[in-house]
């Protein structure tokens, strides 16, 4: 992955917080930005972003994976 690409994702990732800081309950943020849900959250949110998803979607899936994989451990 180019330095362009990664940066674009960045700023992607830190759209997609913001906006369930804005629209979901605090658990979701919280555990948005935990340093280790970042790292596969990263991974997650770049194939939406690839693939040319918005971010009020990206953010529904986020928020339905976090509840489904970790909230459920």
């Amino acid at each position: 992955m180019n330095d362009k690409l990664s940066q674009n994702i960045c700023e992607f990732l830190n759209k997609i917080g913001d906006y369930i800081h804005m629209e979901y309950k605090p658990k979701y943020y919280k555990e948005y930005t935990r340093d280790k849900n970042l790292s596969v959250l990263f991974d997650f949110v770049g194939s939406y972003y690839m693939g040319g998803n918005n971010v009020p979607d990206t953010a529904r899936y986020v928020v339905e994976y976090i509840d489904r994989f970790i909230f459920s451990k």
